[in-house]
Protein backbone atom coordinates (compact mmCIF):
# COMPACT_ATOMS: atom_id res chain seq x y z
CA UNK A 1 0.00 0.00 0.00
CA UNK A 2 2.85 2.40 0.80
CA UNK A 3 4.31 1.95 -2.69
CA UNK A 4 1.02 3.01 -4.23
CA UNK A 5 0.86 6.14 -2.07
CA UNK A 6 4.43 7.15 -2.98
CA UNK A 7 3.72 6.49 -6.67
CA UNK A 8 0.56 8.59 -6.55
CA UNK A 9 2.18 11.55 -4.78
CA UNK A 10 5.23 11.51 -7.04
CA UNK A 11 2.85 11.70 -10.00
CA UNK A 12 0.91 14.55 -8.44
CA UNK A 13 4.12 16.45 -7.70
CA UNK A 14 5.40 15.92 -11.24
CA UNK A 15 2.12 17.19 -12.68
CA UNK A 16 2.19 20.31 -10.49
CA UNK A 17 5.87 21.01 -11.17
CA UNK A 18 5.46 20.43 -14.90
CA UNK A 19 2.45 22.73 -15.05
CA UNK A 20 4.30 25.44 -13.12
CA UNK A 21 7.30 25.12 -15.43
CA UNK A 22 5.12 25.24 -18.55
CA UNK A 23 3.33 28.34 -17.25
CA UNK A 24 6.61 30.08 -16.48
CA UNK A 25 7.87 29.42 -20.01
CA UNK A 26 4.53 30.39 -21.58
CA UNK A 27 4.39 33.64 -19.60
CA UNK A 28 7.92 34.57 -20.61
CA UNK A 29 9.34 34.39 -17.10
CA UNK A 30 12.37 32.49 -18.35
CA UNK A 31 14.42 35.68 -18.55
CA UNK A 32 13.74 36.28 -14.86
CA UNK A 33 14.08 32.69 -13.69
CA UNK A 34 16.95 31.64 -15.96
CA UNK A 35 18.79 28.81 -14.26
CA UNK A 36 15.72 27.84 -12.24
CA UNK A 37 13.99 26.59 -15.40
CA UNK A 38 16.91 24.34 -16.33
CA UNK A 39 17.13 23.02 -12.77
CA UNK A 40 13.40 22.34 -12.81
CA UNK A 41 13.72 20.29 -16.00
CA UNK A 42 16.50 18.21 -14.41
CA UNK A 43 14.50 17.65 -11.21
CA UNK A 44 11.34 16.71 -13.14
CA UNK A 45 13.33 14.30 -15.34
CA UNK A 46 14.83 12.55 -12.32
CA UNK A 47 11.41 12.45 -10.65
CA UNK A 48 9.94 10.85 -13.79
CA UNK A 49 12.60 8.14 -13.71
CA UNK A 50 11.87 7.43 -10.04
CA UNK A 51 8.13 7.48 -10.77
CA UNK A 52 8.68 4.95 -13.55
CA UNK A 53 10.52 2.65 -11.15
CA UNK A 54 7.65 2.86 -8.65
CA UNK A 55 5.15 2.10 -11.41
CA UNK A 56 7.17 -0.91 -12.50
CA UNK A 57 7.39 -2.08 -8.90
CA UNK A 58 3.62 -1.84 -8.57
CA UNK A 59 3.01 -3.95 -11.67
CA UNK A 60 5.94 -6.38 -11.64
CA UNK A 61 7.20 -6.37 -8.04
CA UNK A 62 10.02 -4.50 -6.32
CA UNK A 63 12.74 -6.66 -7.92
CA UNK A 64 11.56 -6.03 -11.50
CA UNK A 65 14.97 -4.70 -12.60
CA UNK A 66 16.98 -7.70 -11.39
CA UNK A 67 18.48 -9.40 -14.42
Amino acid sequence: MRLFVVHRWFGTGIAIAGTALALSVWRGWTAVLGRFDFSSVIVITVALAVQGWFGGALVHGADHLDF
